[in-house]
């Protein structure tokens, strides 16, 4: 009896579509690519993915803001009511075909003419005038769009100089002016007369010792199928994170770079397991300067007379650019390119002091009498001693004086002459 009962209700379940078990899930069928599968009352549908919209015309999904199907400089983008159109970017601007242009390039125009537009929602126009003040060229009047050749030689780009407030020609990046008038890519023959090296080739180079271009002799081979040279232990025409390695004498190849990989002019150092830049102090005693040689490969400390930039003939020494290095206090050490001679200049918080030819920081007592600080004469650039009720943050009113900060000034015995934030004027402030 209980059998019957137990096959009759299984029959019933069977019969009414009840499952006697959870159920389980299908597997979605693959979608088109720009598509994601969704299930929709229990049916399987295709939608567009997130970020993408629907063209009709292929029956397509396209990412929003690229150009998809459209025309020319055209950008496929969702409209106020959610459907797919093609329009314009930001400052590009139609053209009469329907294709879309950036303003103020040449665009669709006849050269001397730059595209531009009214205003939004606008079609795009040629035009130029004197007004285009970023643009107009007065040599021939003109208009050329920005940091490209435009009238100007080879080598040279088109910028706009905010001194003069007109464009003018100026070597492009990785170009280098010289006395001819002319710009030369670096890392190529440039200007170098190729009968001065024996083998391999004349390159233009930027050179770490001078800090200028020269031409150097450099092995042939490493030089680029496209005439490019480059010195050895740099990274030269290979990958990121390798760098150019004689593997051999005056053969250069791409090996991979173990340490010191972030710069290219940063090199290992082996008994402390740290990486220095070319030219800095790095482990080296005082006087000499880290170095890798170009030759051996070999990283040590040394100095040259022939570094320039970094080499003090008064103890022929050499120290590393804008540090202290041989210079007194208040001073640092650089290089003038205008005289080629390294110098000791005063920090930009310090000034001259001609008589002693030191540098005192301003608004210090510095050699000046009781009630005077150091300031900067606006007439000759030197340093003068003065007080004025102008000064007011260090001016003190009681005496007509004026006191350095942080010092007892004309402050009781345990008080220090400050500034009091919440005036803006000194006081006599308890320290604790």
């Amino acid at each position: 009896m209980v059998l019957v009962v137990t096959a009759v209700v299984v029959a019933a379940m069977v019969c009414t579509g009840v499952s006697a078990g959870p159920a389980r899930e299908r597997p979605l069928k693959p979608c088109p690519e720009g598509f994601q599968a969704v299930v929709v009352e229990g049916k399987q549908d295709c939608v567009c993915d997130d970020y993408h919209v629907y063209w009709p015309n292929t029956g397509h999904c396209y990412p929003e803001f690229t150009r998809g199907p459209c025309g020319p400089g055209q950008q496929l983008a969702a409209n106020e009511t959610g459907h797919a159109e093609c329009r314009c970017p930001g400052f590009w601007a139609r053209w009469t075909d329907g294709s879309c242009y950036r303003e103020y390039t040449q665009g669709p125009c006849e050269e001397g003419q730059l595209f531009m537009k009214r205003g939004p929602g606008t079609d795009g126009f040629c035009s130029c005038s004197s007004e285009l003040i970023m643009h107009y060229y007065h040599a021939n009047g003109l208009c050329y769009p920005l940091y490209e050749q435009g009238p100007c030689p080879k080598g040279h780009i088109l910028k706009f100089d905010y001194r003069s407030l007109e464009p003018v020609c100026e070597c492009r990046d990785g170009y280098m002016l010289e006395d001819d008038g002319a710009c030369y890519p670096l890392n190529t023959a440039g200007p170098c007369d190729q009968t001065a090296c024996q083998d391999g080739i004349n390159c233009y180079l930027r050179n770490l010792d001078s800090l200028k271009t020269e031409c150097k002799c450099l092995p042939g081979n490493v030089t680029t199928a496209d005439g490019h040279c480059f010195e050895p232990y740099s990274r030269g025409p290979c990958q990121l994170g390798d760098w150019l390695v004689f593997s051999q004498p005056g053969v250069a190849v791409c090996e991979r770079k173990k340490h010191c990989t972030r710069f290219d002019n940063w090199f290992y150092w082996t008994p402390d397991q740290r990486c220095y830049r070319q030219y800095s102090r790095g482990p080296c005693p005082k006087g000499q300067l880290f170095y890798l040689d170009l030759n051996t490969g070999i990283p040590g400390c040394h100095c040259q007379k022939e570094w320039t930039p970094y080499f003090w003939p008064e103890d022929s020494a050499c120290y590393e650019q804008h540090s202290i290095g041989p210079c007194a206090t208040g001073m640092y050490f650089s290089f003038n390119k205008t005289s080629s001679r390294t110098e000791c200049n005063c920090f930009t918080s310090h000034v001259l002091h001609e008589e002693t030819q030191k540098c005192y920081e301003r608004l210090t007592a510095g050699p000046c009498p009781e009630g005077e600080l150091v300031v900067e004469d606006p007439q000759t650039g030197q340093m003068t001693c003065d007080c004025q009720a102008d000064m007011k943050t260090h001016y003190w009113q009681s005496n007509g004086k004026c006191y350095q900060h942080f010092l007892q000034g004309p402050c009781p015995q345990g008080q220090t002459f400050r500034l009091n934030s919440a005036t803006g004027t000194p006081a006599c402030i308890t320290w604790g």
